[in-house]
């Protein structure tokens, strides 16, 4: 899936900044929206004086959404080569090995892929490596993880994460799986003590009709409720497991990793 591109958006769009004082209206740029993005006033947060302290303002977003911009962010702005019009997981990520100039990317002619060291490009080094394939590239980025090994220590600290992380996603999806349960428990002992009454003569039957209408509706959302949040915590479980199965298979991992999983790596 495509991921979003909030930095271009206003600018593409116009979006004019609110005139100051004695100056027009002037378009909005992109390290405009960046700042703005990347500011934590919206969760809560103030800077004075470069440190950061908990403001007396109600959080606009939620820091989790925050935290995920700033991933968007960090994945279009860190590899130090803008995306513009040529995408590609490898881009800013990869260095000549002859000289340690930057290998860049372009499109010939609009259908032709290829890398190109800037030092050569350039001239700024005495580098002589021509020009290579996307696949080429790709190619050696995947031997060079074939070697990569994880110090045991280190992968010793990533599956202690990751089962920490499996925890705390139990203990937030666990009250919400209980609360539906005892729900659905409360909702049949309703059902039955609603059916006595019936049976009893001491509801009418109207009554009893739309109190059971009402029933079976709550029942069946509180039902829904329990299987979506067990379902949710499966997925999370599920890919937790995967990821503490490959904490030690980098080239694997690295393999079978879709291109934004594959960026993240190589950054």
């Amino acid at each position: 899936m495509d991921r979003p591109t909030p930095h271009r958006r206003p600018h593409g769009q116009g979006s004019p900044c609110p005139p100051a004082r004695r100056q027009v209206p002037r378009t909005v740029q992109p390290s405009h929206v960046n700042a703005i993005l990347r500011n934590p006033y919206y969760i809560g947060t103030v800077r004075f004086r470069g440190a950061q302290y908990e403001g007396r303002h109600q959080p606009l977003i939620a820091e989790s959404l925050f935290e995920r911009v700033q991933e968007v962010l960090d994945q279009h702005y860190g590899a130090g080569e803008k995306e513009h019009l040529i995408p590609h997981y490898l881009k800013g990520t990869t260095f000549c090995s002859e000289c340690g100039y930057r290998l860049c990317i372009t499109n010939a002619k609009g259908r032709y892929m290829y890398y190109y060291c800037l030092g050569r490009q350039s001239r700024r080094s005495t580098c002589r490596r021509p020009y290579m394939s996307v696949e080429q590239v790709e190619q050696a980025v995947e031997r060079y993880y074939a070697v990569v090994v994880i110090p045991e220590a280190m992968a010793e600290v990533i599956r202690t994460g990751l089962r920490i992380e499996l925890d705390h996603q139990h203990a937030r999806a666990q009250p919400e799986i209980d609360y539906a349960a005892r729900s659905v428990t409360e909702l049949e002992a309703e059902r039955r003590r609603l059916a006595r009454g019936v049976v009893n003569g001491s509801i009418p039957d109207d009554l009893a009709a739309d109190e059971q209408d009402r029933i079976t509706t709550e029942r069946r959302q509180a039902k829904a409720v329990a299987s979506v949040a067990e379902d949710i915590y499966a997925r999370i479980e599920d890919t937790l497991t995967i990821a503490l199965s490959y904490v030690t298979r980098v080239e694997d991992a690295y393999r079978i990793g879709k291109p934004h999983v594959r960026r993240l790596a190589n950054q």
